[in-house]
């Protein structure tokens, strides 16, 4: 009798090992399209972004280690990340180019060094995070808009408030400042949601052109803006005011 409970621990064990190990070796064979990492003060930071969408998003530390899986959506602009199970404080949102990918809603602006991708060029390949930055700035400083801001008489509209959409966002907007303080970047929550706030929205960027439009709800206006790209520099060509 004692001799078939240990055959039969045996082949359990046995049976157990072999089915790890195609585990693994099928984790092995899926084809990564975007690998990224970082070093953190106690360990290591992994993405991992595989052909058939998966993701893993690893924090390893010197003792334990977390690893997130889920699955990816990719667009031209941003990657949404749908976790199977808990989020982790990095979030489920972030933006990239060739180099980085950046997120964009978690507890602390997280960012991972690109070290292999076979994602097609993003949107902020073709116009950069700080270029982006500059623009917003030129936007809100637009002279023609000044007369609309009334924050002497709506003293609410202070810090003056940018709705996170489109290309806006944590590292777009970082360091922008308007009447003494830096913009207060803000989610589109129905439920909550104020309309003292700027909007960018319908971005279009070309080569050397670029346009988006810009509503402020509070005064019911829709700007028309119009950028050209000369000599590296990005400048305002035009901006159509429209009063609703």
């Amino acid at each position: 009798m004692n001799r078939i409970v240990q055959i039969a621990i045996v082949v359990l064990i046995f049976t157990s090992c072999s089915f790890d190990s195609k585990q693994k070796e099928g984790q092995d064979d899926k084809v990564i399209i975007l690998s990224a990492d970082r070093e953190a003060p106690l360990g290591w930071v992994y993405l991992r972004i595989y052909q058939d969408s998966t993701f893993e998003f690893e924090s390893a530390g010197l003792r334990k280690g977390e690893i997130y899986k889920g699955k990816a959506l990719i667009t031209m602009d941003m990657i949404c990340f749908n976790y199977i199970d808990s989020v982790p404080k990095a979030g489920q949102t972030a933006i990239y180019d060739k180099n980085t990918v950046m997120y964009i809603d978690g507890k602390y602006l997280e960012r991972v060094g690109i070290s292999h991708s076979d994602l097609s060029e993003s949107i902020y390949d073709k116009i950069g995070v700080r270029i982006i930055n500059n623009i917003i700035q030129q936007a809100i400083n637009y002279p023609e808009l000044q007369q609309y801001y009334h924050v002497d008489e709506f003293p609410d509209r202070l810090p003056l408030k940018i709705a996170m959409t489109g290309l806006i966002n944590p590292y777009t907007a970082q360091g922008i400042e308007k009447f003494g303080s830096q913009v207060h970047l803000i989610r589109l929550n129905p439920s909550e949601l104020k309309e003292n706030y700027l909007e960018f929205s319908d971005w279009n960027v070309g080569e050397k052109n670029l346009e988006f439009q810009l509503i402020y709800k509070p005064e019911g206006i829709v700007i028309d803006f119009y950028f050209e790209k000369i000599n590296d520099s990005w400048n305002i060509k035009k901006a159509l005011i429209n009063e609703e």
